[in-house]
């Protein structure tokens, strides 16, 4: 499966930055070339560490590794997905970046992000986005709502640029599992640490 296949609606997220450009990752015989993630199995409670993209997290108790990856399909290319049995979901994903991106402005990413969720859910509300402090980093946080066959959703996510990197950290959930979700998001997003360079 080639980029443009695998990487769904993420697209958008690049292209709202301006850096998409051809031959960012190529397809060959072999398959798509990018970014390879490695799925761990993760407890409540424990670190989840990626070296490769410099972050760590702590899983907050009664969150596991989700049994199943959800559309769209760029969920499988989440370097962490867990949930909760109420039915909420925190996701990690750092999309990749390509090497002549010497500054990523923030208000791109936010755009990037929000014409993605409109893509995929219509017509969405921002409810909040303001500017977040995390360390080391330029940060915003973006709470989003919208209504799906008559049931309510919301997806919070703190937006941050990091050593050339961006970082998306996503919190789902419908009415019912908003209040444990919004907690364990930000006990998740409290643990933040960078590592390596």
């Amino acid at each position: 499966m080639c980029y443009a296949e695998a990487m769904g609606a993420r697209s958008a997220l690049l292209m709202g930055l301006g850096i998409v450009a051809a031959g960012v990752l190529s397809c060959g015989g072999g398959g798509c070339a990018g970014r390879k993630t490695t799925q761990k199995m993760i407890q409540e409670g424990s670190t989840f560490t990626s070296m490769e993209t410099g972050i760590a997290v702590t899983i907050p108790a009664g969150w596991k590794e989700a049994a199943h990856r959800q559309p769209p399909e760029d969920e499988k290319e989440y370097i962490l997905v867990v949930e909760n049995d109420a039915g909420g979901r925190i996701s990690l994903d750092v999309p990749p970046m390509p090497a002549f991106a010497l500054i990523i402005p923030m208000g791109r990413v936010v755009s990037g992000y929000q014409d993605d969720l409109r893509e995929r859910f219509g017509d969405v509300k921002t409810e909040e986005n303001a500017e977040r402090k995390v360390p080391d980093a330029t940060a915003r946080l973006v709470r989003s709502t919208w209504s799906k066959d008559g049931k309510s959703y919301s997806q919070t996510a703190l937006l941050m640029v990091h050593n050339r990197r961006v970082y998306i950290l996503r919190g789902d959930s419908d009415a019912a599992s908003d209040k444990q979700t919004a907690e364990a998001f930000e006990a998740v997003a409290g643990s933040i640490r960078w590592i390596g360079k």
